[in-house]
């Protein structure tokens, strides 16, 4: 019986080190230094390929990314895949990110154009929570000025790809785009989305299609009357309450004045006028 195409290989020779390397389940919590790929510099975790003698790690998946590409972003010469930069300080700068990178790269030699391996491979669209539709991802900052705010981070970018949704001119950095939100950051996000200016409760999670729910109102019975809502025992005894010190108040200030033997309407006198002197 055949090997499964998605099995990979126990050991390979690949084009980017002189020695084979071996597959083993390296688990960074068993080391003082975690160790990184040597393909996009990212940490390495479960199942990888090493090279022991000379603590080389490469992804599984970076061993397979294909040695030439064509890319939309470069359609018209062929991206070949390096594993060290040509340039002599040993760094490139990448087209897509704007950032440096001293691992794998995709060159095309006519241009002198460089793109890491993780951002050649970025999906063409991209659904992200904090946005309702669906991010297109753009190789041209689409302003004058070649800058633009992201707001996922809320910080500029300038002259470099970007996830950006052309109908609401939202825009998001590759990283802030592809990033898996902490949980503080979804909750927040959720709320943000939940109470939008249509009013129609949104949510959606990271790299599926939107989901939108129906507006969400108080729901009543057809047979729900007019009665009023239960009374609540407490506040009905402290109203009884008020209502009987405010009846004992109002006895209280027309006995008092009798049983002292003034008039009501004030000293001096009864309701008939008749003074001690007569």
């Amino acid at each position: 019986m055949g090997k499964l195409p998605a099995q990979p290989e126990p050991a390979i020779q690949h084009f980017s080190h002189p020695h084979p390397l071996q597959l083993s389940n390296y688990q960074p919590q068993q080391t003082l230094c975690p160790a990184s790929c040597s393909g996009c510099k990212l940490k390495v975790s479960g199942w990888i390929y090493t090279c022991t003698q000379c603590n080389y790690f490469l992804h599984v998946s970076c061993s397979q990314m294909p040695q030439q590409i064509t890319h939309p972003f470069h359609q018209y010469h062929v991206l070949s895949l390096l594993s060290t930069p040509i340039y002599p300080g040993g760094l490139f700068n990448c087209y897509a990110c704007g950032k440096q990178g001293n691992g794998f790269s995709y060159h095309c030699g006519n241009c002198n154009i460089d793109i890491h391996t993780t951002c050649a491979t970025m999906p063409l669209l991209f659904t992200h929570q904090s946005h309702h539709h669906q991010l297109n991802l753009t190789f041209s900052v689409p302003y004058p000025n070649q800058s633009f705010s992201c707001d996922v981070c809320h910080n500029f970018g300038c002259k470099q790809w970007l996830y950006r949704c052309n109908l609401c001119g939202f825009d998001a950095h590759l990283d802030c785009a592809t990033a898996q939100p902490t949980p503080a950051q979804v909750q927040t996000q959720y709320y943000q989305a939940a109470s939008p200016a249509s009013g129609i409760p949104q949510s959606q999670v990271v790299g599926t299609p939107l989901g939108t729910g129906p507006v969400m109102q108080n729901y009543v019975p057809n047979n729900y009357g007019t009665s009023p809502a239960p009374s609540n025992v407490f506040g009905s005894s402290m109203r009884s309450s008020v209502q009987r010190n405010s009846s004992f108040k109002q006895i209280g200030s027309l006995l008092l004045p009798a049983l002292l033997g003034f008039g009501i309407n004030g000293l001096g006198g009864g309701t008939n006028g008749g003074g001690a002197g007569n």
